[in-house]
């Protein structure tokens, strides 16, 4: 299945995840002008200009089945939340990266993020039954790495100098991964987690 043809809706109580589309560009804007979000991204935005470029760029990396973008509601609130994409598809060898995740500021550490990684990884694992799922970080993305782990994503190791910053300064990147046969451990884990933080 090439899914770069499906338009892919997945959701639950908490969160609808849908395909970016063109209108999104204005309702994005007043969440991802916050600098802080893309502090360890290849591709920074420092003000409501450089969003516009963004989703355009996150659009024709579909249009190249690069990545598949989508955006986050959070449903209780009918706000739109974040951004995550399908990455790095390779179906020969039944894996694909879970990245490119932005989260709005006044979502974070709410549990939003437990649900979307939730949604997407069932949605690789039981939909597209792909052996593997890799999540990436800059080694110096804290906040990042900690979600990883907390979703049951395992270290893999780093690779130095691994990409060149807008500044100039090298990236030194950290791999983890979730394979097909923890999926099982994993979604219990992640089901545990939901329920505890349900309000």
């Amino acid at each position: 299945m090439n899914i770069f043809d499906q338009n892919i809706i997945l959701e639950d109580e908490r969160v609808l995840i849908r395909p970016m589309e063109e209108k999104d560009k204005e309702h994005m804007i007043d969440w991802m002008s916050d600098p802080s979000l893309s502090t360890y991204s290849l591709m920074q935005i420092q003000n409501a200009r450089d969003v516009l470029p963004y989703v355009d760029q996150c659009l024709e990396d579909r249009r190249m089945q690069k990545r598949y973008p989508f955006v986050f509601f959070d449903k209780p609130s009918n706000t739109f939340a974040g951004t995550s994409c399908f990455g790095n598809i390779v179906p020969d060898h039944r894996r694909l990266e879970i990245g490119w995740t932005k989260i709005a500021k006044v979502f974070q550490g709410t549990g939003l993020n437990t649900h979307c990684k939730f949604l997407m990884l069932r949605y690789a694992f039981e939909e597209l039954v792909y052996s593997r799922v890799e999540l990436k970080s800059h080694e110096d993305n804290i906040r990042s790495r900690r979600a990883m782990e907390k979703i049951g994503a395992k270290y893999e190791g780093l690779l130095r100098h691994h990409m060149v910053m807008p500044n100039g300064t090298f990236r030194n990147t950290v791999y983890y991964s979730i394979l097909l046969d923890e999926w099982r451990e994993v979604q219990a884990m992640l089901k545990s987690l939901m329920a505890e933080e349900m309000p």
